[in-house]
């Protein structure tokens, strides 16, 4: 048998809550850096660059990357 305070059964309650916020997080997180692969494997197809590999070891990527962040900027 285990007894708990009211203050214990509200510190769990609390605490299981903020582990399904931070279980959901975890997912979104997940499910955006597959897209964001997903994306990165379709634009290196559709710009004739080959594989996402390839595209990383001519270390254009960098470069790439840099300018979309810079046109993102702009766009805000």
């Amino acid at each position: 048998v285990h007894v708990q305070t009211a203050d214990e059964r509200s510190e769990l309650r609390k605490a299981k809550g903020r582990i399904a916020e931070l279980e959901k997080a975890l997912v979104e997180a997940h499910l955006d850096l597959r897209l964001e692969r997903a994306f990165l494997g379709i634009a290196c197809e559709e710009g004739g660059l080959g594989s996402v590999e390839e595209f990383k070891k001519k270390g254009t990527g960098k470069q790439s990357m840099e300018r979309c962040a810079r046109a993102k900027d702009r766009q805000r």
